[in-house]
């Protein structure tokens, strides 16, 4: 019998997940101005960008994200971070670009392009393939959070993220959560994992048909409760 990774009851989170179709049903029947949605969106996406950036120790505000997509150079943020910040941005395009692709497959390709659009192509960082060496620490504190499997492992545990996601009909929100969590456990990457894993969970979203950034811009939050988003990987 095959080993299920990170197993979990997805009929225990069935009153959470019925709410979220709820809530999608709606806004998406909800009218707005459409020069309110594009400023929702644009605030939305700053403020996710600046959170998920700084979770891993790149210090930028809302405000000069804001600056950076915008096409200008804020003076106190250093090259290689408007590169990250822009690297982000380019992976949540990436990947909205491929939610609604027909031939969409779950695949270590996939994943390895989103890293590389999240590290900006920087080969020096490892961008678009596995690392050696990887552990986990807390950026602000230096503490190792936890020891990630062995690198000869990583080729087989990101192609059994891939097959469980490919087959798996669950709620979206569920299938989001899953894939966070399973891509941070196994930490392929020498850099950007957190990133990475991020971006995967937004993913997940837009396959699902939650494709409003009121459902996918959960960086902010995560942002506030660093301790509560590492202890859940504490399991």
């Amino acid at each position: 019998m095959r080993k299920t990774l990170l197993p979990f009851e997805a009929n225990l989170f069935q009153p959470q997940t019925s709410e979220l179709d709820e809530w999608r049903a709606r806004l998406d029947t909800r009218p707005l101005v459409r020069s309110w949605d594009g400023r929702l969106r644009r605030d939305l996406e700053a403020e996710a960008i600046a959170a998920s950036t700084s979770m891993e120790g790149v210090p930028v505000t809302v405000e000069e994200v804001r600056r950076i997509l915008a096409g200008d150079r804020p003076a106190r943020v250093s090259a290689g971070d408007i590169n990250l910040v822009r690297g982000y941005r380019g992976a949540m395009e990436y990947v909205q670009r491929r939610a609604d692709d027909r031939t969409f497959e779950w695949s270590a390709e996939l994943i390895k392009a989103i890293q590389d659009h999240v590290l900006a192509g920087d080969y020096r960082k490892g961008a678009g393939r596995y690392g050696t060496g990887r552990w986990v620490v807390d950026s602000a504190s230096g503490e190792l959070l936890f020891t990630p499997p062995a690198d000869e492992l990583v080729p087989r545990l990101i192609e059994a993220v891939c097959t469980r996601m490919n087959e798996w009909s669950a709620h979206p929100a569920l299938q989001s959560a899953w894939v966070h969590a399973a891509t941070a456990a196994v930490h392929p990457f020498k850099d950007g994992n957190g990133r990475t894993s991020r971006v995967l969970a937004s993913l997940a979203m837009y396959r699902g048909g939650f494709k409003r950034p009121e459902f996918c811009s959960l960086e902010e939050w995560w942002g506030w409760h660093k301790s509560d988003y590492y202890a859940a990987f504490r399991c």
